[in-house]
């Protein structure tokens, strides 16, 4: 069938085809034959060769048509035409397409028969006429060709231009991933010059410039520094900007080699203030510069500080002022190396460092030097540099850290005599007298030399220049002050707390008039709390508004200035008003914890304690210069006075002192008033003056001379500072003294003498004990307060006295004019006469000399009583009596080896400088209102030494604990000061912490240099409201205290009692295991990652009467019950006994323990009270007895001659005691086998033994195990055992031990017998 004809178009007919060519078809002949179409139903389907497509592979074909595999066969394929680029670009992002996504199984298309190709078209291209639309379509497409053409043009200059830049950029910093060569090397690079950079010099500045802002960590300091720093200071190379640009860059290497040097938590806090974010250092925290860009000012506060200053540092050659404060351990070492470097630097302030020392040329090297602080820096050293003699230094500031007295150096130096400004020396341990040149500085403006141990006399002239004077809490100053001190035209300020000086005729500058700082310190609080309370925070505004009240009444009572007394005291009630409205809204405040140890709580408390008896003796600090109302009471008459007509009378004619006839000891006479120990002491002021021109009793008295030596008052008034209750004290007094009715005094004197001031003296002080019915004292204690020495009482009678060394140490100390000390008699004397002296019981007798010869140690004693009490009695007229006269000698010569046997105890004191360092604590035993208990109330405090920070080795400290006293006739206050260190360590079981109802407590010790802490209870037992105390410690090294009042957040108290069931005494007797114990289990905390490696802090108080030795252990275990304790297992223990408190503080891991509290011998008995605070979470039970809820039989019996046959080894182990064991049914069986008296060279055992007929001794059942000389004994293990008969036999391992033992046989059921048995050796 021929397919129809198509009739070709008319070549003039109209088209409207949008092709751009006119097409023009052949119609082929009809003769042509036509291949039928395989799409045809009727075409059969035929075979050709594949398919042309150039990707098609082999695969599965999906398809309605039969499934056939084929390959193709590329050899048989003919050539084809090369793809076109877009036919490659299409296949190539075909490929990547499914290189990425998941490959389907590539389908193969239908192949089907090859068509024969048909014949060419034949198209017959026209040219397009001017009207036809092909040609405006032609015309856009040409418009949009060009643009597209313009288009690209740009893209290209675009991309040049950035291709070029960045090549030529490459060039300029060819390298930067590599640090420059050297230029020490002429052959790597050019030396710079004034006009060119060598070419390191420029590869590190193109660097610095380019990349360093957007990346300034990856700088290279460490070489580009030393290379930039080579470029001479006049460099120019006509580009401004280049050296400014090597300047930053040499600057941003000196601050970032700070960074570097810090570390990982210094870093952080640094870059948190910008540093090396950037290279814009002047932008950064602490960092100052100039109007040039120059680094002026540099300030490094911990954590971001370098644990070493580096030498690059001193590349800030600009700097002006250099502040560094540490954190105590870091920045170390020294300084740079090349701090020479620094010749602009001014101002130099270390603070809580740990640099060594400062160069001994640093003043000659830093001309310009102006100021220097250096705050608790512990191991600089004593000493500054010499060079400042030499320098013009204006401000001198060392706080808080020791320092050799520099005073005479510095004030003796020509140009600091003219350049010296302010010297701030306080707290710098630094002894001596202020030196006279003091007054050659010329421009001196402040002086301050507070918290140090300055002794008098002051200078007699200060520079006229001077504003403000800081002499405050330096305890050895004393007396009036003198000289041109008052007259100072420009004195401003002058802070004399905490001494002994006084001003006389209303010098009015003891006390600075107002503190400012501490007046604005307070006003900030107030504002904080304002604002706090405005924040609806009323806790914090609660606690901010008290601590600003107590902040302004505490200005209120330190200031001489009336009107600023007024504002303080309105502001404090004003912060008050606030804090009670937030109290009445808000009741659930959260109080406001105490601070123990402010200096406003211990002046608190020293006010507090200024009531004696029932007068007000106010602080010597705070007295007016006037004589208060209550001068004018006479001290109560005693009942011998008394009786004996005593009559007020006035001495004013009696000379006070006669410096040209000196007391002797011997001058002075007790009377009728028994206060011998009074007598004495100031026999041995009098003496140690005489031998040592100290002036020891004398100095108290007032009013004075120039030279210190008191004077007659006209007016009859007299005034006396007397350390009493902590601190000084004010006591007035007039010259009335109680006389017999014809005149004699009766009262203490001086016989021929007729001096008067021993009699005010004694009578001061009879005033502060509330009479002459003195109930007595001890010289030591009468001493202290008299010159403020350290008491110490030496029991002649006790165990523990050591002869030789308590000899050693008095006749050292009282040749040196360290100590004075009195000898006692007891109740009960062995002799009633020693050298023709009689001897009195109770009695005082002074030391006036000591004599240590190779012939002989003698002493020599003096005792005061007259033995009469007028003139009448004695025979003689006392006011022309010559004491010293041999006829009438009071005194003897004994040996040491008399002195130890005859008298009871040495009464000693011992001058404080013995100590470079005192530090005070004054605070309250406070009283209990929820504490039902009687037991005594404590203060728990630690005293933290600074060893070897000022180069002493000595770790010996002296704590000393004084009872304020409120009524001096009560005798049942009881007082104990505890000590804790390394003890616990030791091994040692001992008592310490005795109760005395004495005013003080001494206690001597040792720190540890590894751990220099020590652990301090002070206890109180009486049935009074708070009373106060004051601790003073005495060391070779600065200290602090630390408070331990914060509580943890786990607690739990119970109760119990040491009976005579329970009370097991110390570790080593054999009863220990009884003691009441406890398992404590501590569990890991909740949060994530918490495990059984965990720990917590743990502390524990165990307390009980004052008569009762207590101490506690803590042992690892699994709860249960110790028997034993080696120091293996021994995780944390109290140390010594102490009575009636103990506890120890410890880090401790989760896990079980056993804790076991005791009394020091089982026969203490009574209550006690166990409190743990944990920080973990923890469980307390107790822990029962051993054989708890069993029937309990008690064998006591001994190994004889007979029967210690010892162990099985020596073959006769069945003549050992052998016990017949009926059991009428089955029970548990426990057996414990302990000496009475345990032996560490005897080891014991105990065996049971099945009971046989025939051979009697069966095979054993249980056993003790090893032979062990246990304290506790030996126990055989809880066992079952059925119905029938035992042998227990006990033995030793060796034979021969002839000893008592005790069996203890506890059952689970009753009717189980136990009697003495035998058996045949064998």
């Amino acid at each position: 069938m021929q397919p129809p004809a198509t009739p070709r178009p008319s070549q003039d007919h109209p088209t409207n085809s949008r092709f751009r060519e006119n097409l023009s078809i052949y119609v082929p002949p009809s003769d042509l034959p036509i291949q039928a179409s395989r799409f045809s139903p009727e075409s059969p389907p035929a075979e050709s060769s594949r398919t042309h497509s150039m990707w098609t592979t082999t695969a599965t074909v999906r398809s309605a048509t039969p499934i056939r595999k084929e390959t193709v066969n590329f050899r048989s394929m003919e050539t084809q035409p090369t793809p076109s680029y877009k036919s490659r670009f299409t296949k190539f992002w075909f490929d990547v397409r499914t290189l990425v996504s998941p490959r389907e199984p590539q389908l193969v298309p239908i192949q089907e028969p090859e068509l024969a190709p048909w014949p060419p078209l034949h198209i017959e291209k026209r040219a397009c006429c001017h009207n036809c639309p092909c040609h405006s379509l032609q015309k856009k497409d040409s418009k949009k060709r060009k643009r597209q053409k313009i288009f690209v043009g740009i893209l290209v200059v675009v991309i040049l231009y950035l291709l070029g830049n960045s090549i030529a950029l490459n060039t300029r910093v060819f390298g930067a991933s590599s640090p420059p060569r050297n230029s020490a090397d002429p052959q790597n690079a050019t030396v710079a010059s004034a006009n060119t950079l060598s070419a390191d010099a420029q590869q590190c500045l193109s660097q610095y410039e380019v990349n360093a802002p957007s990346n300034p960590t990856q700088y290279p300091c460490s070489t580009c520094l030393p290379v930039l720093q080579a470029v001479p200071p006049n460099f120019s190379d006509g580009n401004v900007q280049d050296p400014q640009q090597i300047t930053n860059a040499i600057q941003f290497c000196a601050l970032r080699a700070v960074f570097e040097t810090t570390d990982s938590d210094g870093q952080s806090s640094l870059k948190d203030q910008d540093w090396v974010q950037d290279v814009r250092f002047c932008a950064w925290t602490g960092v100052q510069c100039d109007g040039s860009g120059r680094v002026s000012s540099l300030t490094l506060t911990f954590p971001g500080v370098p644990s070493l200053l580096p030498n690059e540092l001193t590349a800030l050659e600009d700097l002006q002022s250099l502040t560094v404060i540490g954190n105590s351990a870091s920045p170390a070492g020294s300084l740079p190396s090349n701090f020479s470097s620094w010749t602009t630097l001014s101002t130099l302030h270390l603070e809580s460092t740990s640099i060594t020392s400062l160069p001994d040329n640093l003043f000659a090297a830093l001309s310009k030097m102006t100021t220097l602080t250096l705050v608790k820096n512990g191991q600089m050293g004593n000493n500054l540099p010499s060079s400042v003699t030499g320098s013009s230094l204006q401000n001198l500031i060392v706080n808080s850290q020791p320092l050799s007295n520099p005073l005479s150096a510095l004030s003796s130096s020509q140009s600091l005599q003219s350049s010296m400004k302010l010297i701030d020396l306080s707290e710098t341990t630094i002894s001596g007298i202020i030196p006279s040149t003091i007054a050659n500085f010329t421009s001196l403006t402040e002086l301050h030399l507070d918290g140090n141990s300055l002794a008098t006399p002051l200078p007699s002239t200060f520079p006229a220049s001077l504003q403000t004077l800081s002499l405050a809490n330096n305890t050895g100053l004393t007396g009036p002050v003198q000289g041109s001190f008052c007259s100072l035209g420009n004195l401003q300020t002058c802070n004399m707390i905490g001494t002994g000086l006084s001003a006389p005729n209303g010098c009015g500058v003891l006390m600075p008039p107002r503190d400012e700082n501490a007046f604005h310190e307070s006003e900030n609080l107030y504002a904080k709390a304002t604002k706090a309370e405005l924040e609806r925070d009323y806790d914090r505004a609660f606690q901010l508004y008290v601590k600003a009240a107590e902040g302004f009444l505490h200005l209120s009572r330190t200031t001489t200035d009336p009107a600023f007394t007024t504002t303080c005291k309105a502001n404090a009630a004003r912060a008050l008003e606030r804090a009670e409205k937030i109290k009445t809204a808000k009741r659930d405040i959260t109080p406001v914890a105490t601070d123990r140890l402010s200096q406003r709580e211990q002046l608190l408390v020293l006010q507090k304690s200024s009531t004696i008896n029932g007068t007000f003796y106010p602080l010597w600090s705070e007295a007016t210069s006037t004589a208060s109302a209550h001068s004018a009471k006479q001290p109560a008459l005693s009942p011998e006075q008394v009786g004996k007509s005593a009559v007020w009378r006035r001495c004013s004619h009696r000379p006070i002192a006669d410096p040209e006839h000196p007391l002797a000891p011997q001058d002075v006479v007790q009377h009728v008033i028994s206060d011998c120990s009074v007598c004495a002491s100031v026999a041995l002021c009098i003496e140690h003056s005489n031998r040592f021109n100290s002036r020891l009793g004398l100095s108290v008295l007032y009013p004075q001379d120039g030279d210190g030596v008191p004077i007659a008052s006209a007016d009859g008034r007299y005034y006396l500072r007397l350390f009493f209750n902590g601190a000084n004290r004010r006591i007035d007094i007039d010259d009335q003294l109680p006389t017999y009715p014809d005149g004699t005094l009766m009262c203490m004197s001086t016989g021929v003498n007729q001096a008067l001031w021993p009699s005010l003296i004694e009578k001061a002080y009879m005033k502060l004990m509330g009479g002459y019915d003195f109930p007595g004292s001890l010289s030591s204690t009468d001493l202290h307060t008299l010159i403020g020495w350290i008491p110490e009482y030496v029991d002649l009678t006790s165990p523990d006295f050591e002869m030789e060394k308590t000899w050693r140490k008095i006749s050292a100390g009282f040749t040196e004019g360290l100590c004075v000390l009195t000898v006692g008699t007891g109740r009960r004397l062995s002799v009633d006469t020693i050298n023709s002296m009689p001897l009195l019981p109770v009695h005082c007798y002074a030391v006036i000399n000591i004599g240590d010869n190779a012939d002989a140690r003698t002493m020599t004693i003096l005792d005061t009583w007259t033995g009469a009490s007028s003139e009448d009695e004695l025979g003689i007229d006392l006011t022309k009596l010559d004491l010293k006269d041999t006829r009438h000698a009071r005194s003897c010569s004994l040996s040491w080896d008399t002195i130890c046997s005859t008298f009871e105890g040495i009464y000693l004191n011992w001058d404080p400088k013995l100590f470079p360092h005192k530090l005070d604590l004054h605070s309250t035993w406070k009283k209990d209102v929820n504490d039902h208990t009687s037991y005594p109330r404590r203060f728990q405090v630690q005293l933290k030494i600074d060893h070897n920070s000022d180069g002493h080795q000595q770790r010996d400290v002296w704590l000393l604990l004084t009872r304020h006293v409120v009524d001096s006739h009560r005798m049942e206050e009881y007082v104990s000061l505890t000590v804790h260190n390394d003890d616990m360590r030791s091994g040692v079981v001992s008592v310490k912490g005795e109760y005395t109802n004495g005013t003080h407590v001494l206690v001597k010790t040792e720190y540890s240099s590894t751990d220099p802490v020590l652990s301090i209870v002070a206890s109180y037992d009486a049935p009074y409201d708070d009373a106060g105390f004051t601790i003073t410690a005495y060391a070779c090294s600065p200290m602090r205290w630390e408070d331990t009042a914060a509580k943890l957040l786990y607690r739990e108290k119970v109760s119990g009692t040491f009976t005579a069931k329970n009370a097991g005494g110390n570790p080593t007797l054999s009863t220990f295991m009884i003691n009441p114990q406890y398992h404590l289990r501590l569990y890991p905390p909740k949060a994530e990652g918490s495990g059984r490696g965990s720990k917590g802090k743990l502390n524990v108080t165990l307390q009980g009467d004052r008569h009762i030795p207590l101490g506690a252990t803590l042992v690892w275990s699994h709860g249960q019950r110790i028997t034993e304790i080696s120091n293996n297992e021994t995780v944390a223990s109290s140390g010594a006994y102490s009575y009636g408190f103990t506890s120890f503080s410890q880090e401790v891991s989760v896990g079980d323990y056993s804790l076991i509290v005791s009394a020091f011998e089982p026969h203490f008995l009574g209550s006690f009270s166990l409190e743990i605070d944990s920080s973990l979470r923890f469980e307390m039970t107790p822990i029962d007895q051993e054989g708890a809820g069993m029937f309990t039989k008690i064998i006591q019996d001994s190994w004889s001659q007979s029967t210690a046959a010892g162990g099985p080894n020596f073959k006769k182990y069945t003549a050992n005691p052998v016990y017949k064991l009926h059991v009428p049914r089955q029970t548990q069986l426990i057996v414990r086998l302990q000496l009475n008296k345990p032996t560490p060279a005897v080891s014991i055992n105990v065996t049971i033994f099945n009971a046989t007929e025939k051979l009697g001794l069966g095979p054993h059942i249980t056993t003790s195990g090893p032979y062990t000389d246990a304290v506790s004994g030996v126990v055989t293990p809880q066992i079952a055992v059925q119905p029938g008969t035992y042998y227990i036999i006990p033995s030793t391992f060796n034979p021969g031990v002839h000893t008592r033992f005790k069996m203890i046989v506890y059952s689970s059921a009753s009717g189980v017998t136990a009697s003495r048995s035998h058996l045949p050796v064998k």
